[in-house]
């Protein structure tokens, strides 16, 4: 590779190594890198689950970068501070510059500049800015003081230059070019995408809708990179990471539209998108059209089962209109609604808890093998209401800088009506309580769903709460799994067909018995056999048809002069096999 002028690092929260890869890609850093290698300047990003701090050195050597720039969130800006220090011991004369939601976000846009060795913050969104920065570095084309967005400090002074402009035309940028990974990232199959920027509600505990106005690329330009996607990136897996996706009716439509004709031309592929209930509530029809173009999960915010607390977030929401969008989805085969949940928010008490578990056991009794949660605890993100003015919201800050654990998971402030310690204990009774009712609705999953969620698992996966208590029995798991996986079929999928030519395969080890008999301990109860029935199910392994096993039940039990009695005997054992989730037929 030719020499670079830049490279643009994300780290992870802590600069050590993770057995989970990274899957998605930072699309704002490749934005940029796409942006200003198009206008002149080699830019690439750097973005693994694990580098150390020797790589990153290394690259910037062997790159011969003259800048650096980093991503900045709450959760990696400390490690940030720290390979900040390294590259300007090794490398004094690298320009480094910080962007990203915390970085632009008062006060840490100064902080940064003050506590660390980085130079610049670029605040916003940065395709323009850091190709000036680039221009006056590289080039020496124009002045720091003329840069907008940009923080930095002048003899000791810090100069906020004027905020950047929002772009208007989102079309005027390129689309991120995915094999500007300097270390080099083979596609995965799962991308990530934005059709617009930006949300138009201003949610308390969210730096988003704080002063980023939404835009929209035009379908034209979305269907295009999706096409880029599919051709020549193999794309199976698409997550649609605006805000808020269903804002407008007019765009969903078209995109929808869109996909499906690019899947006839390439294959089918799934994808992930958030909405509110309230928006979905009045347009319905969205619903439709995003199931049929391959949707297979929903994101809306739910945050809490509390209408103070939902009224102090300022989500312009009601429980109601939650409600009734869960059940929609449901009705209209949405396969997966995902509602996060908020706790120790605004004015939390025990009392709230409790009724955002009553609240989450109801969307969940409304919309059984669909409704699926996420929890996180309230977490401080800089510039949102609730971090300038946690009083006004009955909250105490603990940790304002998030340094005692990981963001959205630990409490770093207490309310009134709760210490951070019963914080971190109602998450656990949150989870519990909800894990607990979807365990007790099992038996209201229709066939088709579980199979469905356990395909949808296996092709990107997309792990459900459902998928997880289905996983809980064993045979449950191997009956869905082999299902979704293979051209494995139940009992009940083989009518019109010559049950005698299928193989039936168990979904269980045999492992127990009582008395010299065999049996199984399966789903909270004790399956006896008789000698007939064990036989029968012993020859279950694939190998055998179900002709093969009447044959030798035939000959083993003596029963050639009731052979017809015999075969039924065994048809029935299949079924009841079936019924209990143990056997599966294979057709090979």
């Amino acid at each position: 590779m030719a020499d670079l002028d830049a490279l643009l690092i994300r780290l992870r929260p802590h600069l050590s190594f993770s057995p989970d890869p990274v899957e998605d890609e930072q699309l704002g850093l490749l934005y940029i890198a796409t942006y200003c290698d198009e206008n002149g300047f080699p830019v690439r990003v750097i973005d693994e689950p694990a580098p150390t701090i020797e790589l990153l050195l290394r690259s910037i050597e062997h790159s011969k970068a003259k800048v650096v720039g980093f991503f900045c969130d709450h959760e990696n800006i400390s490690s940030v501070f720290e390979v900040a220090r390294c590259i300007r011991e090794a490398h004094p004369d690298v320009l480094m510059v910080a962007g990203g939601p915390q970085a632009s976000a008062s006060p840490w846009d100064e902080r940064i500049i003050r506590e660390s060795e980085i130079d610049m913050v670029a605040c916003g969104e940065g395709e323009q800015t850091f190709l000036e920065i680039l221009k006056w570095r590289i080039r020496g084309e124009g002045a720091l003081k003329d840069i907008d967005g940009l923080v930095f400090q002048d003899e000791g002074r810090i100069v906020h230059n004027p905020p950047r402009a929002l772009r208007r035309d989102l079309d005027t940028l390129p689309a991120p070019v995915r094999t500007f990974n300097y270390l080099g990232k083979p596609p995965n199959g799962s991308e990530n995408i934005v059709t617009a920027r930006g949300c138009p509600y201003h949610c308390a505990f969210c730096y988003e809708g704080q002063r980023i106005k939404v835009r929209r690329r035009s379908t034209a330009d979305v269907l295009t990179e999706i096409e880029y996607l599919l051709r020549e990136r193999n794309m199976y897996y698409l997550a649609i990471l605006d805000d808020v996706f269903t804002m407008s009716t007019k765009h969903v439509r078209e995109i929808c539209d869109g996909v499906k004709e690019l899947q006839k031309k390439y294959h089918s592929f799934y994808w992930f998108a958030e909405g509110r209930a309230d928006i979905l509530c009045k347009h319905p029809e969205m619903l439709d059209w995003m199931r049929d173009a391959g949707m297979v999960r929903l994101q809306i915010g739910v945050e809490t089962g509390s209408q103070k607390v939902l009224d102090a977030y300022n989500k312009k929401l009601t429980l109601e209109e939650i409600r009734e969008c869960v059940k929609l989805c449901y009705e209209k085969d949405i396969l997966s609604v995902v509602g996060n949940f908020i706790i120790g928010g605004a004015f939390e008490t025990w009392e709230t808890v409790g009724e955002s578990i009553h609240f989450a056991c109801e969307l969940m009794e409304l919309a059984p093998g669909c409704f699926d949660f996420n929890t996180t605890i309230y977490t401080p993100y800089p510039a949102t209401p609730m971090y300038t003015s946690p009083e006004e919201f009955g909250m105490t800050m603990l940790d304002q800088d998030c340094v005692t654990g990981p963001g959205d998971n630990y409490a770093f402030c207490a309310t009134e009506g709760m210490s951070k310690w019963e914080i971190l204990d109602a998450r656990h009774v949150f989870m519990e309580a909800v894990e607990n009712k979807a365990a007790s609705l099992v038996p209201q999953i229709s066939e088709e769903r579980r199979v469905q969620h356990f395909q949808i698992h296996y092709l990107i996966h997309m792990h459900t709460i459902w998928v997880q208590m289905l996983s809980r029995s064993r045979n449950f798991y191997n009956y869905y799994g082999l299902q979704a996986c293979s051209d494995k079929l139940p009992i009940g999928k083989l009518e019109g067909e010559n049950l005698h030519t299928y193989r039936p395969v168990r979904t269980v080890n045999i492992g127990a018995s009582y008395e010299g008999d065999l049996v199984l301990k399966v789903n909270g109860k004790a399956l006896r056999f008789n000698k007939l029935g064990e036989k029968v199910f012993e020859y279950c392994y694939g190998k055998l048809t179900v002709k093969d096993i009447v044959e030798r039940i035939v000959d083993e039990f003596d029963m050639r002069d009731v052979r017809d009695e015999a075969e039924r005997y065994v048809h029935r054992t299949l079924e009841n096999l079936d019924q209990e989730k143990l056997v599966i037929f294979s057709p090979i």
